[in-house]
């Protein structure tokens, strides 16, 4: 395998990614990424931070693809001979390959879910404890569709990749430090004028179970709110 390392995009920022560190029970990334949130509207800032958490990919079974080359053969030698009419067996769940990828084969690996909300509150330092659970499989059936006009590389066996961990069993936690140097708050809505369009992140609401009409009524209004605002 390669050495453990994480990575993740915030927003429009290119992705980042962590330096390889050595497999164990506790693994120190000693990473800094830098932000210049300052070169986004606070507007945008604001509706990002109030969207879904921050998924970071936490890459500890990924094994080196260059140590997976095989050898030449002659057909009906390698195990996959027997297979070559199945389409299915080309783009595999464990072993799926397409241009989006850079022809790199999808590796298993667990996600943490850094929610960044505090910092609209005028907090300038988060520090978090986030649980690590498994990543979702791809859609092999997704890929095919789009790769149909690309070129179909070899995949390899799916006996060459780690199955998925057990992250939460094992009680994993990635451990993330945040810092703003200008904290967040009520001064950058008064400066952006244009947040208005999003005057909040959610709203909940709480009723009894056997209120059956204004359940009806409450999915009919975020009904049309969602149609007006699709131009459906």
């Amino acid at each position: 395998c390669v050495p453990t390392y994480c990575k993740y995009k915030f927003h429009n920022f290119p992705p980042h990614q962590t330096h390889g560190q050595i497999h164990g029970t506790d693994v120190y990334f000693k990473d800094v990424n830098v932000l210049l949130t300052g070169t986004m509207k606070p507007g945008e800032l604001q509706r990002y931070l109030r969207g879904p958490p921050l998924e970071i990919e936490v890459h500890d079974r990924d094994r080196n693809t260059e140590d997976n080359t095989k050898k030449p053969c002659l057909f009906g030698e390698d195990e996959a001979d027997e297979k070559v009419d199945q389409v299915n067996f080309l783009a595999s769940k464990s072993t799926i390959r397409n241009s989006f990828t850079k022809n790199k084969v999808w590796q298993p690996h667990g996600v943490a879910k850094v929610s960044l909300t505090d910092l609209l509150f005028g907090k300038k330092y988060l520090t978090i404890s986030a649980p690590i659970q498994n990543c979702s499989a791809p859609n092999s059936a997704a890929f095919r569709e789009k790769d149909k006009k690309e070129k179909i590389t070899e995949s390899g066996s799916s006996s060459s990749l780690l199955p998925m961990g057990h992250y939460l069993e094992s009680g994993s936690v990635l451990k993330v430090r945040v810092e703003i140097a200008v904290p967040l708050g009520m001064g950058a809505e008064i400066t952006d004028a244009q947040a208005s369009d999003c005057p909040y992140g959610c709203i909940i609401y709480i009723f009894d179970y056997k209120n059956s009409s204004l359940l009806h009524d409450l999915v009919e209004e975020i009904t049309e709110v969602n149609a007006k605002a699709l131009q459906l």
